[in-house]
């Protein structure tokens, strides 16, 4: 990789200055309004230089990306996700809160049955309670028929207003003994009704503190991982750094050998390389000889080290 250090001290300034053109718009800029070629006189290094090394600098991230990655795998913290971590936290409250909803439907219930079958007891006393009604004014009814028989007065007024009242008292006895009967049915329809919202809000009460004792179990083992992770980090921090070097020196090694053997570069290195030829051979398009020679005469120490195994064949080309 390039030593940014000695570039600089070369005098080189790579600190980017304006954004690097592609070959499609440097050829475009060589072009005037008719579609002429223009033959341009100096060639801006600085802009030029500083695109090119916009590409180099590519590769070079990527390559500590790759350093980084490898490094980051070698040693990396296998803690429990959260998703594990909540059923964890789960198990552990229902542990905690075990058949307490159930407990809670149960008790409801009973009381819901109790009620119940107090309104089916009351209910059977009305039935009986009217039936009671009936035969005594069944008997009363005989009795005055009887009276008014004995006496000659079927027939009179008397019997009709002695009858009718009769009638009245009936109604009258019936509605007091529903009246009644219902009182106790609303009672008992009431306490079912008290049940019911009470165990609606003794369940939104226990639903609550569920939830908040699962979330700070959940925080718990959270904090727990994260701070076991963190203490890895710092175990670690010495090994990681060593396998980013590892893999950098196994990374240019290679690199090294396959040159020396072929003579070119090989993968992504070879990629960037051909990046970095292919934008200075644009760069320079339509710039006089004169200009062009000027500017590898200028540049050449820089222009070595970026383009290495190619600048001998870059130096033909633009020539």
């Amino acid at each position: 990789m390039i030593n940014v250090k000695d570039l600089v001290r070369n005098g080189y300034d790579p600190t980017p200055s304006a954004p690097r053109k592609n070959r499609e718009q440097e050829v475009a800029a060589n072009v005037d309004s008719l579609g002429d070629v223009v033959v341009r006189n100096k060639v801006n290094s600085v802009e030029v230089m500083d695109g090119l090394y916009g590409i180099a600098e590519e590769y070079d991230a990527a390559v500590k990306a790759k350093a980084k990655a490898y490094a980051d795998a070698q040693y990396r913290y296998e803690g429990a996700s959260d998703e594990s971590l909540y059923d964890e936290a789960k198990s552990y409250v229902d542990g905690v809160y075990a058949d307490k909803a159930d407990s809670l439907t149960s008790s409801r219930d009973e009381k819901t049955r109790e009620l119940t079958a107090k309104k089916e007891s009351v209910g059977a006393d009305r039935a009986a309670a009217l039936r009671a009604l009936g035969k005594k004014y069944a008997r009363a009814e005989s009795s005055l028929m009887e009276t008014l028989s004995r006496n000659g007065m079927m027939h009179s007024s008397v019997s009709e207003l002695s009858r009718e009242g009769l009638r009245a008292e009936r109604a009258a006895d019936l509605r007091e003994t529903n009246a009644t009967y219902d009182r106790k049915v609303e009672a008992l329809d009431r306490k079912i009704e008290q049940a019911d919202a009470s165990y609606r809000s003794a369940l939104k009460n226990y639903e609550i503190n569920y939830a908040i004792r699962l979330e700070n179990r959940l925080n718990r083992l959270k904090s727990e991982r994260d701070r076991a992770a963190s203490d890895y980090e710092k175990e670690h921090a010495e090994d990681r750094a060593k396998a980013y070097d590892r893999y950098l020196f196994a990374e240019e090694t290679a690199n090294k050998q396959y040159e020396n053997e072929h003579t070119d570069y090989m993968g992504d290195k070879r990629r960037n390389y051909q990046a970095r030829y292919d934008y200075l051979v644009g760069a320079l398009n339509g710039y006089g000889k004169d200009a062009v020679s000027l500017f590898l005469s200028d540049n050449e120490g820089a222009l070595r080290q970026y383009l290495g195994l190619y600048y001998d064949r870059f130096v033909r080309e633009v020539s």
